[in-house]
């Protein structure tokens, strides 16, 4: 779908998206981590 509303630019989209994605996923993951860590500790 990306590729048919913009040709030139897919392969940059598709990187920043990527990237974008990869942070985020990350950060859940550090987020959830600690919550986890935190209930334990308190309990």
């Amino acid at each position: 779908m990306c590729k048919a509303l913009m040709p030139g630019e897919e392969e940059s989209i598709n990187d920043e998206a990527i990237w974008e994605t990869l942070w985020v996923a990350i950060s859940m993951v550090f987020f959830v981590a600690g919550t986890i860590f935190t209930l334990l500790k308190l309990s």
